[in-house]
């Protein structure tokens, strides 16, 4: 890869996915996956968490993954709900691709632990489910770039 094309800041990171269309719209768990794979290999994790956020409407959704929360049953992505929008939680703070998160938007929060409660692969198992269940706006033939433009391995 071209040193020069090389993304050497967190800042860079997020500016780089807040310009992939729609990676907000069906592709917010690939940024998430994106931005914790960049931080992991700078050795930049402290305390993270997966977040999946869910609004007022979205109750039996949150329910359900609640109940599958660090499941190893392949089926679990039969049982997949979606949630409204992932970020990560590091070192004390939501964000997305965009920057911070406001939780105020949100009625339902599910923190997913990686290290005790095996939230990576659970998002990894998530971003895998049937493309029908994903808003089909962000377009995934991204995700081979976003990995090569990061210089991460995202699964």
């Amino acid at each position: 890869m071209n040193k020069k094309l090389r993304i050497r800041s967190q800042k860079a990171v997020l500016n780089f996915l807040s310009n992939i269309p729609c990676i907000n719209v069906g592709g917010c768990g690939i940024s998430t996956l994106a931005i914790y794979r960049w931080l992991e290999k700078k050795n930049r994790l402290k305390n993270p968490k997966i977040v999946y956020l869910y609004r007022h409407s979205e109750k039996k959704h949150f329910e359900s993954n609640q109940k599958h929360q660090g499941s190893t049953n392949q089926n679990f992505l039969k049982l997949l709900s979606v949630p409204n929008h992932v970020c990560l939680f590091n070192n004390g703070k939501y964000f997305d691709n965009n920057g911070t998160i406001l939780l105020d938007d949100y009625k339902y929060i599910q923190h997913i632990d990686v290290e005790t409660e095996n939230g990576l692969q659970y998002l990894i198992d998530t971003i895998k489910a049937p493309a029908d269940t994903w808003n089909s706006w962000f377009d995934r033939a991204e995700i081979p770039k976003i990995a090569e433009r990061l210089n991460v391995k995202l699964f």
